[in-house]
């Protein structure tokens, strides 16, 4: 991590460091590291100005997936990143390392659930498509079955095949509404 960082910041933000440890006037540091921070774009990385014992300026850097931000930092002394005219130096690498692999964990499994509500959202979506076109086909059924039941029966004899014919599709029928009615009820759980 700290190779990622020094290939990032250019010899010239080196030396400006240099020039921000040795000046003495605390306003001219501030304009000094002011002018260090414009220049930086680190990823993951979030610089901040800092102060020593001292009252001394100096460059620190919050990681962007650590558990605390930089008010924190602030306040109790303890920075993700420090940068110095020699060096670079980083509280605890292993642990900066172990915030950023639980936020990528935390990022995959929001992911995850997003994916599995989106394939829900589909499922749900071709229900209801099944769902309307079995209860189109049921009404279209049931209002054929009605006039099957209204329809006045011949009187002569002669027609007994056509009064069975009848009473056939009339089975027939309310065994489809039945087995759409079966469908309806899957697609409801």
């Amino acid at each position: 991590m700290k190779e990622i960082i020094r290939n990032q910041i250019s010899s010239e933000i080196f030396k400006q460091i240099g020039v921000l440890e040795k000046e003495e006037n605390q306003g001219k540091q501030e304009v000094i590291a002011r002018e260090i921070i414009k220049e930086f774009d680190i990823e993951d990385f979030t610089p901040y100005i800092a102060y020593d014992d001292e009252c001394n300026i100096f460059i620190a850097m919050n990681y962007y997936y650590s558990s605390y931000g930089i008010a924190e930092s602030l306040l109790n002394g303890e920075h993700d990143v420090v940068l110095s005219s020699i060096d670079i130096y980083i509280k605890d690498e292993s642990l900066l390392k172990e915030c950023k692999g639980n936020a990528n964990s935390i990022t995959r499994d929001n992911e995850e659930k997003e994916d599995l509500n989106l394939k829900e959202i589909i499922k749900l979506h071709k229900n209801q498509k099944k769902y309307d076109e079995i209860s189109e086909r049921l009404q279209f059924l049931n209002n054929q079955l009605m006039n099957l039941v209204n329809f006045e029966r011949p009187k002569c004899v002669g027609n007994y095949t056509k009064i069975t014919d009848i009473d056939d599709e009339i089975l027939n029928l309310e065994k489809k509404i039945e087995e759409l009615e079966n469908q309806l009820k899957e697609l409801e759980k």
